[in-house]
């Protein structure tokens, strides 16, 4: 095992110089995990628990109102973060989940056509809340 700099500069930190003399540089990340979540349909044989409020929906039957919670950012959000970034000259990175990629297959060329990055985020983004 190696050991670890506990260290680093010390009191003597490198002068770091941006460009145009910059104070501050931004990474700016946007999670692509839209229509990633689970769906019946999927065959998976459970929908997506998660949403805006607790679903009153039997949990063995589609719950449209959240499937519709999910798809705004696929349909609006994220065209419009698109405006954004050109109109302000702004690359990003992107962690793109596969099945958000697969289920809306125009974003991905858009998110390389602009310039941007785009990092693996996973088939689909993994849910922390209850399952029932």
């Amino acid at each position: 095992m190696s050991e670890r700099d506990l260290i680093g500069y010390g009191a003597t930190p490198p002068r770091i110089c941006w460009p145009n003399d910059a104070r501050i540089a931004i990474s700016l990340v946007v999670n692509d995990e839209e229509v990633s979540e689970n769906l019946l349909q999927d065959g998976i044989g459970k929908r997506e628990v998660a949403g805006e409020s607790l679903s009153p929906v039997p949990l063995d039957r589609r719950d449209l109102a959240n499937e519709s919670y999910f798809e705004y950012g696929s349909r609006a959000v994220v065209w419009r973060l698109f405006r954004i970034f050109k109109k302000h000259q702004v690359r990003c990175t992107f962690f793109a989940c596969a099945v958000a990629l697969e289920r809306n297959p125009a974003v991905g060329p858009a998110i390389t056509a602009e310039g941007h990055d785009i990092l693996a985020h996973g088939n689909r983004c993994p849910r922390l809340q209850r399952t029932a």
